[in-house]
């Protein structure tokens, strides 16, 4: 199903409850945002749920995979969001730590629509706020790498 027919159906319907791997029910609440590979929601202060939008019959077992490569690292010290775990069939995807400072580069971008793009930019924090956040990924990329 596309993201924004999801997107839809997810705002329209009754809660949504998925089940992670160690057996806790989250229910889906606020939709946060949709990229590539899926949508998130908030399921409680400090977590979040990603799932992707169109597994395929081996999406669950290699997300799995993917994770378990991703936790392989030590991010002591470093503010991302970390995979806590998987969701049970028939859901693919993870939960997740939520911060809250978390920006989507998304949020940078222009809406379609907007006929006043510069009033946008300025409101939405200008030059000044994007090489802010773009310096803190830098950082962060430099944290994991050194890693």
């Amino acid at each position: 199903m596309p993201r924004d027919k999801m997107s839809k159906q997810m705002e329209n319907t009754a809660p949504r409850v998925v089940i992670g791997s160690q057996g806790t029910r989250y229910e889906l609440g606020d939709h946060l945002g949709s990229g590539g590979q899926g949508s998130v929601y908030r399921v409680s202060r400090r977590r979040a749920v990603k799932l992707i939008d169109e597994p395929d019959a081996r999406s669950g077992e290699k997300l799995q995979h993917q994770l378990a490569r991703v936790n392989r690292f030590d991010f002591s010290g470093v503010s991302v969001a970390r995979p806590i775990e998987t969701l049970r069939d028939p859901d693919v995807g993870y939960v997740m730590e939520f911060l809250e400072d978390m920006t989507s580069f998304r949020s940078l971008l222009p809406p379609l629509n907007d006929d006043n793009v510069l009033h946008w930019f300025i409101e939405t924090g200008g030059v000044r706020r994007r090489l802010q956040l773009l310096s803190k990924f830098a950082a962060i990329l430099a944290k994991i790498h050194g890693k």
